[in-house]
């Protein structure tokens, strides 16, 4: 069931990406818009599009959440993979998005001292 739950999350993100998405989303709120005098701009008039577009955004910020969640996951695992197959690489930093947040400005000042210490390098060889 979660198989199939993620799959269709994944297949409607995948849908709502593309241009028609857009054309039929901007249709329905010309049509809206249309036939607001037949309605004369009633409070039902009103609500429907109100309550239809806070429904629809709530259901796609759940999707697309989760979309994220999996291509993110996704990528950290392949990421997590390479540093474990580089022998010279530090396997500490494998999940690293879990460790406390004290731990990843460290290793931050950490790299960005690094990069200034090459960038000086690099600059003092090519002079």
């Amino acid at each position: 069931m979660r198989q199939h739950l993620s799959h269709f999350a994944h297949l409607i993100a995948f849908k709502l990406a593309s241009a028609w998405s857009y054309v039929a989303g901007a249709t329905l709120i010309l049509v809206w818009a249309i036939s607001g005098p037949f309605f004369r701009y009633s409070p039902k008039w009103q609500f429907v599009m109100t309550a239809g577009t806070s429904i629809a955004t709530f259901l796609l910020v759940l999707i697309l959440q989760h979309t994220e969640f999996r291509q993110t996951k996704a990528l950290q695992l392949k990421l997590d993979e390479l540093l474990r197959a580089v022998e010279r690489a530090r396997t500490d930093l494998v999940h690293l998005e879990d460790m406390p947040e004290e731990k990843i400005e460290h290793l931050d000042e950490e790299f960005e001292h690094l990069q200034k210490k090459a960038a000086k390098r690099h600059s003092s060889t090519s002079d």
